[in-house]
């Protein structure tokens, strides 16, 4: 049976593999056997178009946050209320201490 192993730390350091890009071990053997990544490209290759696929992702919501800003979806008021909420819910033992988080 094949199974997964744990990623290998010094080939992942070397920039080998990825740490997410797992080979496989035949059971009883020691030898990792690293799989074809996306149609047999490179792992080089592979990082390069994972890291373009997250800058396209990432100036798209820019785009998305400018065009709400300007067209008044987004206003000063939902910040402060949207920031409010934040700190009310990762700060929650300071509610229930009696401290106001409300953004004025």
């Amino acid at each position: 049976m094949w199974k997964k192993c744990l990623p290998n730390r010094v080939l992942a350091d070397a920039g080998v593999i990825s740490l997410w890009r797992l080979g496989t071990i035949w059971p009883g053997k020691t030898r990792v056997v690293v799989p074809e990544l996306a149609g047999g490209m490179g792992a080089e290759t592979a990082m390069r178009r994972t890291t373009a696929r997250r800058l396209l992702y990432l100036i798209y919501v820019i785009i998305g946050l400018i065009v709400a800003w300007e067209r008044g979806y987004i206003t000063v008021a939902f910040l402060k209320a949207l920031l409010s909420a934040l700190l009310a819910i990762f700060l929650w033992w300071l509610v229930l201490l009696g401290v106001s988080l409300h953004i004025h």
